[in-house]
C-alpha cells in the first residue's frame, strides 16, 4: 500500500491581501461522519494531522522558518491517525495562501508511504525521505497562514508522485483529508 502525503504551507506573502473573512457568524457543529478535521475538534476515529511543535491556529516556531527569517529551515514534526482503511496513497501539501503571488505559494508536495504515521522534527535535514524538499515559512511581510493538508486516496484515486495541479484536479476523489494550520509572522 502506498500513501502520498501532500503538505501545503500558506502564508509566504506580504501584508493583508484585502480578503474578507468568510467564516460564518454562527458556529457550525462538525459532522462526525466527515473524514476532514477542519474544526480543531477530533471526533472518535477521525482522520487527523497534528504537530508536537504547534497546535491548530498557533504560531509555528522559528526553528522551522527559512534561514532568511532567522530559522533553521527544519521541517516540523507531524503525526497522523485515523487514515481511511482503503488508502493506497497519502499526499502532503503545505501551502501559504497569503503569499503575494496569484494562488499563494506551495512549500511542499510529497508522497508519504502508507505504512508511515509520522515524520520527525527536522526530517528534511538528512536530504532524504518525504520531507527532503521542505521549504520553511518565509513571509516577506506580515503574518501568513501555513496550511498542511494530508490527503488520502483509495484505489485509482491518484498516481504516486503527482504534481500540485494533478492533486488539485483529483482532490474530489480523496477518501480522507486532514488539515493543520499554523501561522508565522515576518521577522525583522
Amino acid at each position: 500500500m502506498l500513501v502520498v502525503l501532500v503538505v501545503v504551507v500558506a502564508g509566504c506573502s506580504s501584508t493583508d491581501s484585502g480578503s474578507t473573512d468568510a467564516t460564518p457568524s454562527t458556529p457550525v457543529a462538525p459532522d462526525p461522519s466527515s473524514a476532514a478535521n477542519t474544526t480543531g475538534t477530533t471526533p472518535a476515529g477521525a482522520f487527523t494531522l497534528t504537530s508536537s511543535a504547534f497546535a491548530e491556529g498557533e504560531a509555528i516556531p522559528l526553528r522551522y522558518a527559512c534561514v532568511n527569517q532567522g530559522g533553521e529551515n527544519a521541517s516540523p514534526p507531524l503525526a497522523w491517525s485515523g487514515v481511511p482503511d482503503d488508502t493506497e496513497t497519502l499526499i502532503l501539501v503545505v501551502h501559504d495562501p497569503d503569499a503575494p503571488i496569484p494562488g499563494g505559494f506551495t512549500h511542499l508536495v510529497t508522497t508519504i508511504p502508507t505504512d508511515v504515521s509520522s515524520v520527525d522534527d527536522g526530517a528534511n535535514l538528512t536530504g532524504e525521505g518525504p520531507m527532503a524538499m521542505w521549504i520553511g515559512p518565509c513571509p516577506p511581510s506580515g503574518e501568513h497562514h501555513y496550511v498542511f493538508t494530508l490527503l488520502a486516496f483509495g484505489p485509482g484515486g491518484i498516481a504516486a508522485g503527482a504534481d500540485k495541479a494533478a492533486i488539485e484536479a483529483a482532490k474530489t476523489k480523496a477518501i480522507g483529508e486532514a488539515t493543520l494550520t499554523g501561522v508565522f509572522a515576518h521577522q525583522s
